[in-house]
């Protein structure tokens, strides 16, 4: 198995920024890229950290939001890095990863606030307070978040460029049957396919490829995404994931075993295949796949 040579950036020193306690909001100016942004509804301070609405706030990051649990778990994605913040959970995830700051998500009136030093950082961001001019600055720092790879800032300075796939894919488990088709279940629509099998059946790469995310994410559990090209293959629920971000992966390469984790109620693999990025349109993959 290959890495990418081009060594991953792991932001292991966060930017202390510390609001004054009780001060209002509304006289703080926010400067994003050098412009002033006004937000509705209006930020505020809690415990010595400005809120924004996570809606509003990414939006002007140029950030794609999405919803989830009924608006009680979101999740802020830009270019290859995901922050997912909950109302349940005090700590936050990158890519999966749970991050050691206790910022939890506001929900004032149906509207999610979370603290803008955490939101900004996580997306890619630097931010700075200027205390005499009451002046918040996010600016991009250039830097990536814990877990992903810079695909596009890779694939330049890498000889072999991004693997390419096949463009066929193969049945990504040794054995098992579909437990579960692509399409609309219980009321809702399943993204992907539900791949029956003995806890610790290993699975396999469907196509050569990158793996761009390792690690837990919300219902999905243990999962690994691998990207191959124009393609994406989702692998879910896993009992242990044997791939790291930044490997180089084989068709038919084991990659993990098959198990329970997240939301499921009996081993198996949860298999999507998506294009036009790694949240972008899912397809059924038996139009993709053979046994």
């Amino acid at each position: 198995m290959k890495k990418w040579t081009r060594p991953i950036f792991f932001l292991l020193l966060f930017t202390v920024v510390v609001f004054p306690v009780g001060a209002s909001a509304e006289d703080i100016t926010i400067l994003i890229e050098e412009q002033q942004h006004y937000f509705t509804p209006s930020p505020f301070i809690m415990d010595g950290k400005m809120y924004v609405s996570l809606n509003e706030f990414s939006g002007a990051l140029d950030a794609k939001l999405e919803e989830f649990n009924d608006g009680k778990a979101y999740l802020a994605y830009r270019g290859e890095v995901a922050l997912s913040i909950s109302e349940e959970s005090a700590l936050p995830k990158v890519n999966g990863e749970e991050v050691e700051l206790k910022d939890p998500l506001q929900i004032i009136e149906g509207t999610p606030f979370v603290p803008l030093r955490l939101a900004a950082e996580r997306l890619g961001y630097n931010v700075g307070w200027d205390g005499d001019n009451r002046v918040v600055t996010v600016n991009e720092s250039g830097e990536k978040e814990v877990g992903f790879l810079a695909l596009e800032e890779v694939a330049a300075d890498n000889e072999e460029g991004l693997p390419e796939g096949t463009g066929e894919f193969i049945w990504p488990v040794r054995g098992g049957q579909i437990t579960s088709y692509y399409g609309m279940r219980n009321g809702r629509f399943h993204q992907g396919i539900d791949i029956g099998a003995p806890n610790g059946t290993p699975i396999l790469a469907s196509d050569n490829g990158l793996v761009v995310f390792e690690g837990w994410y919300s219902a999905y559990g243990r999962l690994i995404i691998i990207e191959h090209g124009e393609y994406f293959t989702y692998y879910a629920h896993n009992s242990s994931n044997k791939v790291g971000v930044g490997d180089i992966v084989e068709q038919g390469e084991m990659i993990g075993y098959i198990g329970v984790s997240g939301n499921a109620t009996g081993p198996h693999l949860h298999f999507e295949i998506r294009s036009g990025g790694i949240r972008g349109k899912t397809h059924n993959p038996l139009n993709y796949i053979s046994k």
